[in-house]
């Protein structure tokens, strides 16, 4: 098999197969299953690992974390324990090659992945470039870079999709990440594209080195006040919730992003609450950060049982929606800690029967 190579710097290049071991400075991790390609520039963004002794679990490692490689070995500049902190493998969030795509030498199209925009938090911190038909964005640092304009006329591998409607830029950078395609006969909706599709950036048009197959499965693009209306009457429709947690829930939306806040019944309400968002047309991403009273009872306990002051004492806890209720044999110094843990909204005694001060 012929050797694939990733460029570090002008002195180093990798060679990288279908199949190695991989290591990290404490030991075998797994093996190379898939890498995952830019369309653009041809390059090695990722490896997929797969599971080993150590890691428990496929993973995708940026190639910046390669120290070496050669057809023996990969070799990571991590700690098993740094390993398991990235993301696992999904295979939701790639897409393979589309049929008459040529992937690099030595390499079946098999072995070789796209990655859709997902994940997709980091787009909570990206801003649309939208200021009319002039409106665009370097896809590059230099002042020499191609630029993505609204109205441009995109084409993939084969055939035209539509054209751009806006842009996606990064705040810090102020480089496009993703341009907005603008819904057409093809799709029946707003598309959000990598611009690490585009092989070809011009004037006239943006050419896009996938296929409609791959297109897709891109997620759809829609307005955040559409998307937060959806949702609302997404959530209101259960009725479980409705009756019992939706006064006490709170939404919010931020470039596709679902920010779930509040107090719920249970740990089971908030596992339901992200289900029903999730599954809302053109929802990107859940940011679940409800509270279940099931986890404040928990914590409430444990935080009662570690501390001198109350550890021998026979305390109830009971949450509603965030107020922790205390009974039984009550020490003053129990309503300070329980007010104390996180997320807990106020203390308060739900019966008195041995109200004493510590």
């Amino acid at each position: 098999m012929s050797e694939m190579t990733k460029e570090q710097s002008p002195a180093t290049r990798w060679e990288i197969r279908i199949g190695s071991p991989v290591e990290c400075v404490d030991g075998w991790v797994g093996t190379v299953e898939r890498l995952v390609v830019s369309p653009r520039t041809r390059e090695v963004t990722h490896l997929i690992i797969h599971r080993g002794l150590l890691l428990h679990r496929d993973a995708a490692i940026p190639i910046e974390a390669v120290e070496s490689a050669d057809e023996e070995l990969v070799r990571l500049n991590l700690s098993s324990a740094e390993l398991t902190s990235y993301p696992p493998y999904n295979p939701v969030d790639y897409v393979s090659a589309s049929a008459d795509w040529q992937p690099p030498t030595g390499y079946a199209r098999e072995h070789i992945l796209f990655a859709l925009p997902r994940p997709l938090a980091r787009m909570r911190r990206l801003v649309a470039a939208t200021s009319g038909p002039v409106a665009h964005a370097d896809i590059g640092s230099s002042a020499e870079a191609p630029t993505i304009s609204t109205g441009t006329r995109v084409e993939a591998r084969d055939g035209p999709i539509g054209n751009v409607d806006r842009v996606l830029l990064d705040p810090t950078t102020h480089q496009a990440t993703h341009f907005v395609v603008r819904k057409g006969t093809l799709f029946g909706h707003d598309l959000i594209v990598p611009v690490d599709w585009a092989i070809k950036v011009r004037p006239e048009g943006i050419v896009l080195d996938v296929g409609r197959e791959q297109l897709s499965q891109l997620p759809e693009y829609r307005p955040d006040d559409e998307l937060a209306t959806d949702v609302e009457q997404a959530l209101w429709n259960d009725e479980i919730l409705r009756r019992v947690d939706l006064p006490f829930l709170h939404t919010k939306v931020q470039d596709g992003i679902v920010i779930l806040e509040g107090y719920v019944a249970t740990s089971v309400h908030r596992q339901r609450a992200e289900e029903i968002v999730h599954n809302v047309r053109g929802v990107l991403g859940v940011d679940n950060r409800l509270i279940g009273d099931d986890e404040l009872e928990i914590a409430v306990a444990q935080a009662l049982g570690r501390d001198e002051r109350t550890r021998r004492h026979r305390i109830r806890v009971r949450a509603r929606h965030g107020i922790v209720y205390l009974s039984g044999d009550i020490v003053q110094a129990a309503l300070d800690i329980a007010a104390a843990v996180p997320h807990v909204r106020k203390a308060e005694i739900e019966s008195v029967t041995d109200l004493r001060p510590w």
